[in-house]
């Protein structure tokens, strides 16, 4: 909305379109102001515990899981 291209601006120009938003970690509660990005995502979750070789530390999954299932999940 700041920038001049929120929800109304955009509806202007095309009224069938549609809108998602997308944050790490909500629009409100506790972490809503933290960065939310996939290597994040990984740590929080338990992912990177059980990612990598044994006797190592934990590791990022070859891919960028949340960020791929964020976008997916949006679209659908």
């Amino acid at each position: 909305d700041r920038m001049g291209i929120g929800y109304e601006a955009l509806k202007a120009v095309n009224p069938r379109i549609i809108l998602a938003s997308i944050s790490g970690f909500g629009q409100d509660g506790p972490y809503r102001t933290r960065a939310g990005f996939d290597q994040v995502a990984q740590g929080m979750g338990g992912l990177m515990a059980i990612t990598g070789h044994p006797g190592e530390g934990p590791m990022r999954a070859g891919i960028a899981v949340a960020d791929s299932a964020a976008g997916l999940y949006a679209v659908t």
